[in-house]
């Protein structure tokens, strides 16, 4: 995002005040613009023009900027684009000539200035430098650094934290840190806008909320997938509990159930490993089937991440279970999508 244009009166700088008072025109300079911009300098008619004509060299690699326009009535505007858009800081000498209605002598004003195209900022995070327990985050950016502010959303759809930085030009890919000051309720999107030194901003919206769903673990039997009838009332009323929570959430952001199958250390690492990926499989399915209006996700993860730490072929039912998460973050590697 642009900052507030920046404008020059050059002829208050370049002119006597004898000559600048009977100046046919007056110039305005936009001299800080993106990459893939070119600054542009708009002249505006005091008195009526016959003819205007612009040249310009670059003093770094001796590049010309030619252009004529022709009768401008009075207060009346044209724009003379300079350079060629690359990133890049320029210092620009030159002419402008300008010829006056009814008048035989022009009019000459030289122009000396700079120009700075900027490649736009770009911020980026990583949910490992993310704490909203602690109310913090870090994030890092593509150009030097000036500021940052951030908006905590609430569940509701509120603002429910705000908080503020200020940084001293630290080099592009630094870890930047910023805090926020959070009333009652979760985070459930971030607002990020982080601003460089030379005025240019970027906005990022980090969505890092989910919601674990408590529930009723299903019984298997040993070595099996298969949901026995006894065990569907406790999915049944997961479901009741899934979908309410979808729905006080939707208008604000776009979330998908992740069922995340987990073992005891009871029997081989890749038997534990292929169990747990089907009883996860055949939760997300019964969702599914049961006609959830959400994206479902699964992964099996084995004894990879025990609740319970325990030696190799220990019976734990703490260990053996499911994990049922609305997210509206990114699925870990490896999740399948019905």
């Amino acid at each position: 995002m642009l900052p507030a244009m920046r404008r020059l009166a050059l002829l208050a700088a370049l002119l006597a005040p004898a000559l600048a008072a009977a100046q046919p025109v007056m110039f305005q300079l936009q001299n800080n613009v993106p990459a893939g911009k070119k600054p542009t300098l708009t002249v505006t008619a005091v008195v009526r023009i016959s003819d205007l004509e612009l040249l310009l060299t670059r003093e770094e690699d001796g590049a010309h900027v030619s252009e004529r326009r022709e009768a401008l009535k009075p207060n009346q505007s044209t724009s003379f684009a300079i350079g060629d858009g690359g990133a890049g800081r320029s210092h620009w000498k030159g002419q402008l000539t300008v010829k006056m209605a009814g008048k035989d002598e022009g009019w000459v004003s030289d122009l000396t200035f700079e120009t700075l195209v900027v490649a736009e900022p770009k911020a980026t995070w990583r949910y490992d430098h993310l704490d909203l327990d602690a109310h913090k985050m870090e994030f890092q950016l593509s150009r030097p650094a000036k500021s940052a502010a951030v908006e905590v959303i609430g569940e509701e759809g509120g603002v429910v934290g705000e908080g503020a930085a200020e940084y001293h030009g630290e080099a592009p890919g630094q870890w930047l840190p910023i805090a926020w000051t959070q009333r009652a309720g979760s985070a459930m999107v971030l607002k990020l806008r982080a601003t460089d030194v030379d005025g240019f901003a970027t906005n990022v919206q980090l969505t890092p909320w989910q919601l674990s769903i408590e529930h009723q673990e299903v019984n298997f039997a040993s070595g099996s997938a298969v949901i026995e009838p006894s065990e569907r009332p406790k999915l049944d009323e997961a479901y009741g509990k899934i979908v309410a929570a979808a729905d006080r959430v939707k208008k604000y952001v776009r979330c998908t159930l992740y069922i995340a199958g987990h073992t005891d250390t009871v029997g081989s690492r890749e038997s534990n490993q292929k169990l747990s990926i089907d009883r996860a499989r055949a939760i997300a399915l019964y969702f599914k089937k049961k006609g959830l209006p959400l994206p479902i996700s699964y992964a099996g993860f084995g004894e990879e991440q025990l609740k319970v730490k325990t030696p190799d072929e220990t019976d734990e039912l703490r260990n053996r279970r499911v994990d049922y998460v609305l997210t509206a973050r990114d699925l870990p590697a490896g999740a399948e999508k019905l």
